[in-house]
This record gives structure tokens, C-alpha cells and sequence, in this order.
């Protein structure tokens, strides 16, 4: 069983990716859904393997995506873009996210990427 964060500044689009993980319940374990802010302290007490980041601010906090990999490094990110836009994806790639997925990808897509990452 993989554990999963999910953090998202948008409460009805992190429902949806549990809604999206619960149709795997036998390979994801969702523990939390939470706001961007809480992030980093979720994260380090949580320890999960995957993070998904759901975010529609363009301004992302590149330096926590860093930091939360620094106190949790098996931690897996996954960010979760509301469009695919090449820039945000090679500065969040920079700050150690492990992988971006646009909003608009299929449910069943994301999770094969999220396989495929793990």
C-alpha cells in the first residue's frame, strides 16, 4: 500500500484526486487532504511516499517544494498543474519535484503516471 498527501489549494479538486485514488484502494492510501499552507509540517509528520501537490497559483513556493524535499527525501512529488505550462514544470523539476501533471489529464492517466513515478 502506497500512502499518499495530498495538499491543494483548491478543496473541491483535492476531493477529486482522492475520489480518483479510492478507486484503487488495494495500492493508494490517502492520509490527509490539506491546504497548501499546512504543508510542510503535514509532510514531516506524515512521511508519506507520495505527495500530490494540486495547485492553481502561478506563483509557486518553489523554495517549500525544496524544503519539503529536504526533511522528507523518499517522499515522491507529483505537482499538479490547473494548465501545462513548460516554464512552471522545469522550475518545480529544479526545486525537486519528481514529476508535473496537467489538471486536465484523465483520472485513469494520472494514475498510471503516479505507478509509473513510484
Amino acid at each position: 500500500m502506497i500512502n499518499v498527501l495530498i495538499a491543494s489549494d483548491n478543496r473541491s479538486y483535492g476531493d477529486a484526486l482522492i475520489k480518483m485514488l479510492k478507486k484503487v484502494p488495494d495500492v493508494y492510501k490517502v492520509l490527509d487532504l490539506v491546504d497548501s499552507d499546512d504543508i510542510l509540517n503535514t509532510a514531516v509528520d506524515f512521511q508519506p511516499e507520495i505527495m500530490l501537490c494540486a495547485v492553481q497559483n502561478r506563483e509557486l513556493p518553489y523554495s517549500l517544494l525544496k524544503e519539503i524535499q529536504d526533511f522528507c527525501p523518499q517522499t515522491r512529488l507529483i505537482l499538479v498543474l490547473e494548465q501545462d505550462d513548460a516554464n512552471i514544470s522545469i522550475n518545480a523539476m529544479k526545486a525537486g519535484v519528481d514529476a508535473c501533471l496537467g489538471q486536465v489529464a484523465p483520472g485513469n492517466q494520472q494514475l498510471r503516471c503516479m505507478c509509473a513515478i513510484f
